[in-house]
């Protein structure tokens, strides 16, 4: 209800890609899917897809989706449980029972143009996570408990303005923008108690991990990726690929 108290323009914006659009993307194994359209007679029309990779565009990275590889699936769900047709830690969760919040959106990539320094992204730049408090204090906004954060970096819109060779060989590269692993990253989610956090790149962290990532040697299978800390451990879901563009650009005319 506190929430609904931010609301001033009324003014609504998608926040999905087309589950295409990232075909290329920067995974080698998520393809784009087939679109089918189908008649049994002159006045119908049915459709199906045919290889929807379900994480290939904008999406939430559930709780099913990774495991800790020194403590296992959050809660202690056993492996054997995450299979199909089982429920255990689905995302359907929050389809039931969504989650229904505030917003707060972090723009990363206008707080570094500011400073004359915009983002890397064909470097795929570690981002430190001191970058989320400047750019909160620059926006004259707080973070609170139950709130989703979405992180604005400009990486989907920069990627998918590569022509294919290009979006091939980033991908060839493993390179890819996003926050730099860290405890304060972690700490300060946990802390605040997010809901969510969400990004517009392909991962909210940083590929590939930073040399001196803090799991390293807890995370040995994602080589220290923080996946791990935020699914598995914390219960907190992530959100990639999201469509903040058109927002963003929003909410600079409006000076929010």
């Amino acid at each position: 209800l506190a929430a609904a108290t931010c609301v001033r323009h009324g003014e609504v914006f998608g926040l999905d890609y087309p589950v295409d659009a990232f075909a290329p993307g920067m995974s080698k194994a998520r393809k784009a899917p087939v679109h089918t359209i189908y008649a049994n007679h002159p006045a119908h029309r049915d459709d199906f897809l045919d290889g929807f990779y379900l994480q290939g565009s904008t999406q939430i990275d559930g709780l099913r989706h990774g495991r800790a590889d020194d403590v296992g699936f959050y809660g202690g769900v056993a492996d054997d449980r995450i299979r199909e047709g089982t429920g255990d830690l689905g995302i359907q969760v929050w389809a039931d029972d969504p989650i229904v919040t505030r917003g707060v959106l972090i723009d990363l990539a206008g707080h570094r143009e500011t400073q004359g320094r915009p983002i890397d992204h064909e470097a795929g730049e570690p981002l430190p996570f001191h970058l989320i408090p400047e750019a909160l204090d620059a926006q004259g906004v707080d973070v609170a408990t139950g709130d989703i954060v979405m992180l604005h970096t400009g990486w989907s819109e920069w990627f998918l303005g590569l022509d294919e060779d290009r979006k091939r060989a980033q991908r060839d590269t493993g390179r890819a923008t996003g926050m730099a692993q860290s405890e304060e990253l972690l700490d300060w989610a946990w802390n605040i108690g997010l809901a969510l956090l969400a990004a517009d790149n392909f991962a909210p962290e940083c590929l590939p991990p930073v040399p001196d990532s803090p799991y390293k040697a807890s995370a040995p299978n994602d080589r220290g990726m923080m996946h791990q800390e935020f699914l598995a451990k914390l219960g907190l879901p992530l959100g990639e690929l999201w469509r903040l563009g058109p927002l963003v650009r929003r909410m600079r005319e409006l000076h929010q």
